[in-house]
């Protein structure tokens, strides 16, 4: 047994018994594991917010390498997000990315560039105005780090370069391009696939979305929650209520 400290981000609690809580914690090294804070529900030293999603943390800890639950020992807030969380759909989206990380991460890889990506997107959410690109733009940048997208420009099936084909297609159940010569489509994404690109060259704040067409931000956006549905094999709980608070002509992505 020995006492470590680590910095990390909260992207799941559960509560145990009347004042336990267990923490699924994204650590600065990329490692995700579990820790029980015992206590923290009736503290009056420990502050409560360092149990809440999306929080940033420090702890100290003890290792025990045969036990998949760590104990904290000490725990103190870094940053809680407080704007980011005191907006709704703001609270949502970052829960949102919590949970979907927490779904996609396995707990014994390391994967340094998924936690800085998700503080960057928290830190990006809690300082500026919430536009609903941040969706599809996180799930692009997440999928390519997990390995299950890909950057090239070319069609998967030939290796021909996009700029030389006039019609090309997203495979909804792998993220592959294919141009049409390879496989017919009856609609082409060649814009969607150019979409992909500029989100991948572009950083979040830098967006120009009066550039950009909001029926394909959506239509990408669709393309990323099928292929997540397939994958993952179910529904994240935060999905439904996100797309119903954002509305409006968003109601066909729940």
């Amino acid at each position: 047994m020995s006492l470590r400290k680590e910095n990390g981000i909260v992207i799941a609690s559960k509560t145990v018994g009347e004042a336990d809580s267990i923490l699924t914690i994204l650590a600065e090294s990329g490692l995700k594991s579990k820790f029980k804070l015992r206590g923290i529900k009736k503290s009056k030293s420990r502050p409560i917010i360092a149990s809440e999603i999306g929080s940033l943390i420090n702890i100290d800890f003890y290792l025990h390498e045969r036990d998949e639950i760590s104990n904290i020992k000490e725990v103190s807030i870094l940053e809680r997000f407080e704007k980011v969380k005191s907006n709704y759909v703001g609270y949502l989206l970052l829960s949102y990315f919590c949970e979907l990380l927490d779904t996609l991460l396995p707990e014994s890889n390391e994967n340094q560039s998924s936690y800085e990506l998700l503080l960057k997107a928290i830190t990006t959410l809690n300082t500026e105005i919430i536009f609903f690109h941040f969706l599809p733009f996180f799930k692009i940048r997440l999928l390519f780090l997990l390995g299950l997208l890909s950057k090239e420009n070319t069609c998967n099936t030939c290796g021909v370069e996009f700029s030389q084909v006039e019609s090309a297609s997203i495979q909804n159940h792998n993220l592959e391009f294919v141009c049409s010569d390879c496989k017919p489509s009856y609609k082409s994404q060649l814009n969607l696939i150019y979409l992909i690109q500029y989100l991948f060259k572009t950083r979040y704040i830098n967006l120009e979305i009066p550039k950009i067409n909001f029926a394909e931000i959506i239509e990408l956006d669709r393309i990323l929650n099928d292929f997540l549905r397939s994958y993952i094999n179910r529904e994240l709980k935060t999905l439904e209520i996100l797309y119903k608070q954002i509305g409006g002509k968003l109601e066909l992505l729940t």
